[in-house]
């Protein structure tokens, strides 16, 4: 059976608070819900725990951001969440394993390494091409001797990756295996 609050009037819900009469019938204002309607100069009647659940919120919401509301904790829709959160982590804690995906961090790390094997190579053009093209007075021979470099950048900054890769790749099979290496 659910437990109900005791049923007092607006004398004695002020004495239980500590407060005045008057305090009550602002917070009535506010929407302290009385247990019946009254016509003015009636008796209010409250029922407790009604009371004291309305200000608590009351007090609550002071001090919550702006738009912000208090719902009521359901335990079985918690532990039902939380059964789903644990059930997804283990999914995504099996794909990694599985190698079918990887962790934003790694992609970050894979992109810096990009970059930085890139860009060294662009920035070593010009010192590699300088003295070669002083030189030439052809613009299509230029162009082969620039179009000749890129192609070497883009080979060795490929290699360098492919490189990068098999070894993030036997880190990543290693870490998806637990303790064990793959030599055993």
């Amino acid at each position: 059976m659910a437990r109900t609050g005791k049923i007092v009037n607006k004398g004695e819900l002020a004495e239980i608070f500590g407060v005045t009469d008057r305090s009550i019938t602002l917070w009535m204002r506010n929407g302290l819900p009385p247990l019946t309607e009254t016509k003015r100069g009636q008796a209010s009647s409250f029922n407790t725990k009604d009371a004291i659940a309305w200000k608590i919120n009351a007090e609550i919401q002071k001090i919550l951001p702006e738009g912000a509301r208090v719902t009521a904790f359901d335990r079985n829709a918690e532990d039902a969440r939380l059964k789903r959160f644990q059930a997804d982590k283990a999914e995504v804690e099996a794909q990694i394993a599985r190698r079918e995906v990887i962790k934003v961090e790694d992609v970050q790390d894979i992109l810096s390494e990009v970059a930085v094997i890139y860009g060294t190579q662009v920035d070593a053009l010009g010192g590699r091409l300088a003295n070669d093209l002083s030189s030439i007075t052809d613009p299509a021979e230029i162009r082969a001797k620039i179009f000749e470099e890129s192609r070497r950048i883009r080979n060795e900054t490929a290699d360098a990756l492919q490189e990068f890769a098999s070894g993030f790749s036997s880190e990543v099979g290693d870490a998806g295996k637990g303790t064990e290496s793959e030599d055993g």
